[in-house]
């Protein structure tokens, strides 16, 4: 199974953040299918970039 299939199967939702104060950089967080309930303050960190063209891939070409 291709990796970014199997990442889909864990993760139901994810939050990017875009954090200047801390290198001008984007945090990628999960969030599992297998949780209760989703609380988007307290994601698990999956991602860290600096590349804004990584972030627009990822969720527009990967993120269906």
């Amino acid at each position: 199974m291709e990796a970014w299939e199997t990442f889909k199967k864990t993760f139901g939702a994810i939050k990017i953040d875009y954090k200047y104060e801390e290198g001008q950089r984007y945090f990628i967080y999960g969030f599992r299918n297998d949780e209760n309930f989703w609380d988007f303050e307290n994601g698990e960190l999956v991602y860290v970039t600096e590349d804004y063209n990584y972030i627009t891939t990822f969720y527009f070409l990967h993120w269906d």
